[in-house]
């Protein structure tokens, strides 16, 4: 809850950078140079009439030197940013915690990284939106190469593609397995096989009762360590990608009974 905290406060703070770029981007200023002034007197901005939040509160919503209003949007993006940044750190930060290999943790680091970024553009780019009824190509295309960048290279270290990409390698067929089962299953001995095949199963039917995407209850890398590892008690789950302390506690007794009944 301290790291969710913390990771609400920087998005604070970084949300009182988004109103720079709300303003700047679209009019094609810089967002380093020069520091912000006050609209009205031009006065520039003290450090301590900057900090998020607070200095709107303090000075009533007015500049200390003029006394002119200061848009209710200026601390309204910077509770949104760190409503939302927090929200995102709750879903992703205990994934990241939660795993015990190196490629794990960098994966889990890598893609709360990749949402964060993605959640904070996403601020900006609606309040331009509302404000200009455009979208500048200098925050949304970067976007693209970041977000993929990251979330394939977490991809790639959670040894998991469809994370990132959000393929669905597991539409059932028939009442069967998947046309991609045989690949995922040919090189596993048959006991393991079949207990791979009965946890996809397993997850068409969880993914069916929620209404999403099969990849989203587990990925097809996950089903298959389960498969090959046994696991017999919660404690034999820490370890396997894929698996944080959110989807162990959800699924987790799940998967063992799936296992053992294999």
């Amino acid at each position: 809850m301290a790291a969710v905290l913390a990771v609400g406060a920087l998005g604070a703070v970084i949300g009182s950078f988004l109103n720079v770029v709300v303003y700047r981007v679209p009019r094609g200023l810089s967002v380093a140079r020069p520091r912000s002034a006050c609209g009205s007197c031009a006065t520039t901005i003290r450090w301590y009439d900057n900090i998020p939040l607070v200095s709107w509160l303090v000075l009533r919503g007015r500049c200390r030197d003029c006394a002119a209003p200061i848009a209710v949007r200026y601390p309204l993006v910077e509770l949104g940013t760190a409503v939302l940044l927090g929200v995102v750190a709750w879903r992703f930060l205990p994934d990241a915690f939660a795993a015990t290999a190196a490629p794990g943790v960098v994966a889990g680091i890598l893609q709360l990284v990749a949402y964060l970024y993605l959640a904070a553009i996403s601020v900006a780019l609606a309040v331009i939106d509302v404000e200009t009824q455009r979208l500048p190509n200098p925050i949304v295309l970067p976007a693209y190469i970041v977000g993929l960048a990251m979330l394939g290279a977490a991809a790639v270290l959670a040894g998991d593609r469809t994370v990132a990409f959000r393929e669905e390698p597991d539409r059932p067929v028939r009442g069967s397995a998947s046309r991609r089962a045989a690949p995922a299953a040919a090189d596993l001995e048959p006991a393991a096989a079949e207990r791979f095949e009965a946890l996809r199963a397993w997850r068409a039917g969880e993914a069916k009762a929620q209404g999403v995407p099969a990849y989203i209850v587990f990925g097809d890398a996950t089903l298959r360590q389960v498969a090959v590892t046994q696991p017999q008690s919660l404690g034999d789950l820490d370890g396997i990608t894929g698996i944080g302390a959110k989807k162990r506690e959800a699924y987790g007794e799940a998967l063992i009974r799936v296992v053992a009944g294999a």
